[in-house]
């Protein structure tokens, strides 16, 4: 692994974040039709924070990295490249994976021409849905800095993002994935002036870390079954979200600070983006393999065994062929910048 020693703590402590975040995702994204009830229990409790989780740490980078007061077109040029060009390229690879798999055996979301092109226009029913994410990020990156030119506090910013949350936004567009987004953004947003996690000391960040904890359950699991009506519903989901990944952000700073772990989980994140859009393709092939070629029952070994590829495999193909070329870079990564791989914060900041 490359050395980590041209990134500042606070970068260090994000991507270990990530690290944790990616696993996490990988967890909740293995989902086969024969899952036991105590997994999909885990997965709904992951759900919970693990993408408010990357909102927030997106928030956090574009906060601290770069001028939040005007809408960049230079910026947005390369957000369009880094999110919008593998949103296209990864909805084209999907569809092409999967309508030949399907001829052969039953997918949890099969493929149609009409369900190619929708997923260009709605988050409804698409075949490849974890690709909100790209989309929503690319329009918050444009919104914020309106917010704001108008606003002219990060503060009074994540007041009004909470209000949005109370409209009942269209599929279309993907905004119901954008404005259900836009806090945790703007919550990270607020943290390079108000917490610095690698000047704490381990006590105050072990404390950080309980109380997270403390606050995710309680709202997880005693708050949440009793609320019926959706606007609470929301706020309650907005609490855990922040909950959740204040704990995952926490525990990095506590393995930043020295175990042998955050070397693991450092460079697991760094490859976050190629685990996030390519480890359903190699994870889902387990499941197929296990239920439908080989007709077991078994679930805990091929699953454990799917999480591991689906963070390993992409990990490795970014490594290996798709940072190699310049057209996968370009196509598949959304990085413009050739060259070896470095870990240096300049770096980092441009493909984060």
């Amino acid at each position: 692994m490359t050395g980590t020693s041209g990134l500042d703590g606070q970068i260090r402590t994000i991507t270990i974040a990530k690290g944790i975040g990616i696993i996490l995702v990988v967890i909740g994204h293995y989902y086969p039709n024969q899952c036991p009830l105590y997994w999909e229990l885990i997965r709904k409790f992951i759900y919970g924070f693990h993408m408010p989780l990357f909102l927030m740490l997106s928030g956090y980078l574009f906060s601290k990295y770069h001028d939040t007061q005007k809408l960049n077109l230079s910026f947005l040029k390369k957000k369009f490249t880094r999110l919008i060009i593998p949103f296209i390229s990864i909805a084209i690879i999907a569809f092409v994976i999967k309508y030949f798999v399907g001829q052969f055996y039953t997918l949890r979301h099969p493929v149609s021409v009409n369900s190619f092109l929708s997923i260009f226009i709605t988050s409804k029913g698409t075949y490849f849905p974890l690709l909100w994410f790209l989309y929503s990020l690319f329009i918050i990156f444009m919104i914020y800095p309106i917010f704001n030119l108008v606003l002219r506090s990060k503060y009074l910013i994540f007041f009004v993002s909470i209000l949005l949350l109370f409209i009942n936004w269209p599929r279309y567009f993907y905004l119901n994935h954008v404005f259900v987004s836009f806090p945790f953004f703007c919550f990270g947003a607020l943290f390079p002036r108000q917490v610095d996690f690698d000047t704490l000391e381990n006590k105050k960040l072990i404390y950080l870390l309980l109380v997270g904890i403390v606050l995710l359950i309680f709202t997880y699991f005693f708050a949440m079954p009793f609320i019926e009506d959706l606007l609470y519903i929301k706020v309650t989901k907005l609490i855990i979200g922040i909950s959740g990944s204040l704990t995952v952000i926490s525990l990095a700073a506590i393995l930043n600070k020295g175990l042998n772990l955050n070397y693991f989980l450092y460079f697991i994140g760094f490859y976050s983006m190629s685990i996030y859009l390519l480890h359903t393709i190699f994870s889902s092939s387990v499941s197929i393999i296990n239920y439908q070629i080989l007709k077991t029952n078994y679930f805990i070994i091929p699953a454990l065994f799917g999480i591991m590829i689906g963070i390993l495999l992409p990990l490795l193909l970014e490594i290996h062929v798709l940072r190699k070329y310049h057209f996968t870079r370009k196509f598949i990564l959304g990085l413009s910048s050739t060259g070896s791989i470095s870990l240096d914060t300049k770096r980092y900041i441009n493909e984060a």
